[in-house]
């Protein structure tokens, strides 16, 4: 599930004043800014985590967490789960992170492999993330009094790196980090006052809120980090299924926003779900095997009489679809959402061409995607076809080249024609330059 994540925020305005601190402020802040995941992440110290669960009140996911100060720039960790906050205090002590003092780093990496009460390493237990690298006085900054390959050392001991300003956050994103490193960039708020809350944040893939979780999405950021989009909510999407009679009866199945699969071990009735999605939208297949499976699976789990009903939300609000297993009334369905069971993604893949063949139900235009698809595939043969002359051009170059001094003569004329002008030839040629080669590359090459 795609998640609009902001793990850098703190809980007052003025660190010292807590006066100043409104639990139900800071929730609704986030709330207003689309965010879905908040870590909280107060400098050095553990933040009022009971107050803002109790605030609140399961609209959105929080992670305890602190911003630990260390002699070479602020570093985030952070501990999902219940036993979080214990983990993130716990460790604040084991460095001795106190206000108003500065950690030595390396101490700071010390401690992340030592154990913890539990047992486990807290390089384990925690995610820990480079804040704000980029701003000056942090761990990638420029200037920096450490070489850029300590500084990359350091910072590939974390699981992924903050950047705050715009300029940098694209030119790493497409460089590499510093040139030096790939790892996985974040965006973070740095939200000190909810009132001037800005709604920055990183898209994660997140099917849970855990350590495990958060630590293999920040390791395939291709698959799991998007920095732009899915920005908002869906605009259709199904919340569930309900079925009235048969081996599903009185059951509602519901989803999540962003659904993409249906898992669960053999003869759990996952196929009989993906039959009542179909059914209740009016999706069929253009595989004969596919449809009559499916019409059997029916006929043998789904009475007649079953009523199958799927809520959904639309731009227009949300709308209900009924339909009834030998009803005569087959309702219009707001939207088309793609459905396809196991068994029809694997006929489909053993296809020609797997990736239209996936598609051909719900993409308009098909023909002219086919037409395109075919144009592409000659110039690919073509291309190839092309390569493969010039390499066999090359290969008896070679030949001529690996001869005696009478060779050279016809490599000359071979490359004028390739070259078109003889004065590459002989330059190419030169008797001078190829001993000069000979030499270079040693005895005993095989051309």
């Amino acid at each position: 599930m795609w998640r609009f994540c902001d793990l850098h925020n703190h809980t007052f305005p003025n660190e010292s004043c807590d006066s100043e601190w409104d639990p139900e402020e800071f929730i609704d802040s986030c709330l207003s800014a689309g965010i879905e995941v908040a870590a909280i992440t107060d400098h050095d110290r553990i933040p009022p985590f009971s107050e803002l669960m109790e605030a609140s009140e399961g609209r959105i996911e929080l992670i305890p967490g602190v911003e630990i100060s260390t002699d070479r720039g602020h570093i985030l960790v952070l501990a999902p789960g219940p036993e979080g906050l214990g983990i993130v205090s716990e460790f604040t002590a084991r460095v001795g992170a106190r206000p108003d003092h500065q950690v030595d780093v390396s101490r700071f990496f010390e401690a992340l492999g030592e154990p913890s009460s539990q047992g486990d390493a807290f390089s384990a237990l925690m995610v820990s993330i480079g804040a704000h690298v980029d701003m000056d006085g942090s761990l990638l900054a420029s200037p920096n009094t450490l070489s850029i390959e300590r500084q990359l050392a350091y910072a590939e001991k974390l699981d992924a790196l903050e950047v705050t300003r715009d300029e940098a956050f694209e030119e790493w994103r497409t460089s590499g980090v510093k040139q030096g490193s790939h790892q996985t960039l974040l965006r973070g708020s740095d939200t000190h006052n909810p009132r001037e809350r800005r709604s920055i944040g990183t898209w994660l893939y997140l099917p849970e809120i855990t350590t495990a979780s958060l630590k293999h999405a920040l390791a395939l950021r291709e698959a799991s980090v998007a920095y732009e989009g899915p920005m908002g909510r869906p605009e259709y999407r199904i919340e569930s299924l309900e079925f009235s009679d048969g081996l599903h009866h009185g059951r509602v199945f519901e989803f999540c926003e962003r659904t993409n699969a249906v898992i669960g071990p053999p003869n759990s009735g996952k196929s009989l779900l993906v039959d009542g999605l179909k059914f209740v939208f009016s999706a069929t297949s253009d595989l004969t095997e596919v449809e009559e499976t499916s019409k059997s699976r029916m006929a043998a789990c789904l009475p007649e009489g079953t009523v199958v009903t799927a809520r959904t939300q639309t731009p227009e609000g949300p709308r209900s679809i009924s339909r009834t297993v030998g009803g005569a009334e087959v309702p219009t369905p707001p939207f088309r959402p793609i459905i396809f069971s196991q068994t029809e993604l694997t006929r489909r893949a053993h296809a020609s061409q797997p990736s239209i063949q996936l598609l051909d139900i719900h993409v308009d235009g098909l023909d002219e995607l086919r037409s395109h698809l075919a144009n592409q595939q000659a110039e690919v043969v073509k291309s190839f076809a092309l390569a493969a002359e010039n390499a066999q051009t090359a290969s008896l170059l070679a030949e001529k080249v690996g001869n005696t001094e009478d060779g050279l003569a016809a490599t000359k004329r071979r490359l004028a024609k390739l070259a078109g002008t003889e004065e590459v030839a002989r330059v190419a040629t030169a008797s001078s330059r190829v001993d000069r080669w000979r030499k270079k590359v040693g005895p005993g090459l095989d051309l």
